[in-house]
């Protein structure tokens, strides 16, 4: 039960790859990837957290834009948890004296991800 429990919470995270493969095929997929990363973390969010770098490491020639696919959905699993930041309003701009402008810092939100992809498939 508890391998069919990490299937339905990798599923989960990388939504775009389960909806892409068969089931079958991604059952086999996170069955090989478990046997060569089982859960040594009781945090069960964290099981799949090396699946992108397996992914690329192991392409599969049927399914070979996973490499490009599983980063992406890792990094939407990231961004869809990354803690909030207000923005700067019009209104707190204005209020603002003019000259402390120049010591404003412009930060990304949390949320931002910049995710390099392995090939261009």
């Amino acid at each position: 039960m508890y391998v069919v429990r990490l299937l339905e919470v990798i599923a989960h995270e990388f939504h775009k790859c389960s909806a892409a493969l068969d089931e079958a095929s991604f059952d086999k997929l996170i069955t090989d990837y478990l046997l060569v990363h089982p859960s040594k973390n009781p945090d069960i969010a964290l099981i799949a957290d090396p699946l992108p770098a397996y992914v690329a490491a192991h392409p599969d020639a049927e399914f070979p834009f996973l490499a490009d696919l599983a980063p992406l959905d890792k990094a939407r699993s990231e961004a869809f948890i990354a803690h909030s930041s207000l923005p700067l309003t019009l209104a707190a701009l204005h209020a603002r004296p003019p000259d402390s402008l120049r010591d404003l810092a412009i930060r990304t939100l949390p949320a931002l991800r910049i995710t390099p992809l392995p090939s261009s498939v």
